[in-house]
C-alpha cells in the first residue's frame, strides 16, 4: 500500500484543541509526504504516529514536528525494522509560541534491528534535529534509540533555545547507535536543560 500526500501536509490532533489522533503504517506500506509532517500542534492535543514492520518506509520532504503546541503531548513509534527519512528539519517537543503553557511534551522512538530515523538535510537546510526548545518557556522532548536500531541527523541539540526547554536522548541496547554527522549540542543557549545517555553497547 502506498499513501501519498498530494497536498504537502500529514497532520495528526493539529487542528483542534484538546483533540487526539493516530497515524499507523504498517506491514510495508510507503508513505511519501510531500511536505510537513506534525503530530500534536493544537493546544492540549495527543498525537500518536506508528511505521512498523521490515519494508515499511516513510519519507518526509519537510519539516517534522512532534508535540508543538502548549501543552500538546507527540509520540512517534518507528518499530520492528521500520525505516523514516526527512530532508527538512525535526522538532521534538517544541513549544511553537512564547509564553503559550504548559509545554509541549514530544517523543520518538525507534527501536529493533532494521529500524532506522535518518534526516540527511539539504544544501540550503542544515537538517537540525531539535530535543526539547522553542519559544520560551520551552519545551520537553526525550529520543530513545534502542534494540538494535539506528538514527542519523547533521546537527542534534538535545536542550535547545530557551530557558525551560528539557531535552533526553538514549541509546540502548548492543547495535543500536546514533549518529551527528556534523554537531551535537546538549544543553544548548539560555540555561536550557539537556541530557546524553549512552548505555548497554549503544554507540
Amino acid at each position: 500500500e502506498t499513501l501519498g500526500s498530494n497536498a504537502g501536509i500529514l497532520e495528526i490532533a493539529a487542528l483542534v484543541a484538546n483533540s487526539v489522533g493516530t497515524f499507523t503504517a504498517q506491514n510495508g506500506a510507503t508513505v511519501n509526504v510531500i511536505g510537513s509532517y506534525t503530530l500534536g500542534a493544537a493546544a492540549g492535543s495527543v498525537a500518536t504516529g506508528t511505521i512498523t514492520g521490515a519494508g515499511t518506509t516513510m519519507s518526509v520532504s519537510n519539516q517534522v514536528a512532534i508535540a508543538a503546541g502548549a501543552g500538546s503531548t507527540g509520540t512517534f513509534n518507528i518499530l520492528n525494522g521500520a525505516t523514516f527519512s526527512t530532508i527538512g528539519n525535526t522538532f521534538i517537543g517544541t513549544n511553537g509560541a512564547s509564553g503559550t503553557t504548559p509545554a509541549a511534551n514530544g517523543s520518538l522512538i525507534v527501536s529493533g534491528v532494521g529500524s532506522s530515523f535518518s534526516n540527511t538535510g539539504t544544501p540550503s537546510s542544515a537538517g537540525f534535529f531539535i530535543v526539547g526548545g522553542g519559544a520560551t518557556p520551552g519545551g520537553i522532548g526525550s529520543v530513545l534509540v534502542s534494540a538494535g536500531a539506528t538514527f542519523s541527523a547533521p546537527i542534534v541539540s538535545i536542550g535547545s533555545n530557551n530557558t525551560g526547554s528539557v531535552g533526553t536522548f538514549t541509546v540502548d541496547g548492543a547495535g543500536s547507535v546514533a549518529t551527528a554527522t556534523s554537531q551535537a549540542q546538549v544543553g544548548s543557549n539560555l540555561s536550557a536543560t539537556g541530557t546524553l545517555i549512552i548505555q548497554n553497547g549503544g554507540t
